[in-house]
């Protein structure tokens, strides 16, 4: 993680350590997703939405917010694939955001 300073604002900040978090719950003894996807990739694109909607979720529980701006900055580069991505992950997020709870 970049420093806070590094940040234009605290949303920013959070937004971006929410995201890494959602990563986080992918390892094998938490939820065991592949996470060596290589960049560019659908599967990866995937693992970058669910990180997103982490961010999001965790961001609205905890009263802290959410800014999409590094997202989005990303998402404009890799669009097709995280649109392809997003269609695949429709029911899978829901069931994920269940089951990510129980690390966090």
């Amino acid at each position: 993680m970049p420093a806070r300073e590094q940040f234009a604002s605290a949303a920013g900040y959070y937004a971006v350590a929410l995201h890494e978090l959602g990563h986080w719950t992918g390892r094998a003894d938490r939820l065991n997703r592949d996470l060596s996807n290589p960049f560019g990739s659908e599967a990866y694109a995937r693992e970058e939405l669910r990180a997103e909607i982490a961010s999001l979720i965790l961001g609205s529980e905890l009263g802290i917010g959410y800014d999409p701006g590094p997202f989005l900055a990303r998402f404009r580069e890799q669009r097709p694939l995280v649109e392809a991505a997003a269609l695949d992950m429709n029911n899978r997020a829901k069931v994920e955001a269940v089951a990510r709870e129980k690390y966090l």
